[in-house]
């Protein structure tokens, strides 16, 4: 039996290093899913529950309504919106919101401001968190399409 050349064991023994580090493993799935995934499940927080033509709700946690938005190659499919269930909590609203969203199935979430605990539960479960500026609904789809918006570093407030 031929033993494969050193240079090779210790290449394997790195990627075998770097595949047990809970971010790197974390990084590499939210890129192969954006990349690779051309359907994708958006959230946007919203105010009212006027469809594409919502305005958007500058904070995450408190958003009485999401909007669901499901694409396919750059085209909206469909959309519908679900209530937020802890819009009006006091304390944990936005871990407990970001835990819903992830249950809903979403990749992609959209809003102005997140706390920093909401913000990590959800790259911790592989969801793409971006800014928006834009007003409704339909115009940060429009961004999101033609990459536009930008992917957020860190939260805007603590909590």
């Amino acid at each position: 039996m031929v033993n494969p050349p050193k240079k090779f064991q210790v290449e394997q023994k790195t990627i075998k290093r770097i595949k047990e580090l809970p971010f790197v493993s974390v990084l590499v799935r939210t890129m192969a899913r954006f990349f690779q995934k051309e359907k994708r499940v958006i959230a946007i927080p919203i105010k009212d529950n006027q469809g594409l033509g919502s305005e958007l709700n500058p904070i995450l946690a408190h958003a009485n309504f999401f909007l669901i938005i499901n694409t396919d190659h750059k085209e909206i499919k469909d959309f519908y919106s679900i209530n937020n269930p802890y819009a009006q909590e006091e304390t944990g609203a936005g871990i407990k919101t970001a835990h819903y969203l992830a249950k809903k199935g979403i990749d992609v979430l959209i809003t102005l401001e997140i706390g920093s605990i909401a913000l990590r539960a959800l790259r911790g479960k592989g969801i793409d968190v971006y800014i928006n500026q834009a007003k409704t609904a339909k115009e940060v789809i429009e961004e999101l399409f033609n990459q536009e918006l930008k992917r957020m570093q860190g939260a805007k407030k603590k909590g």
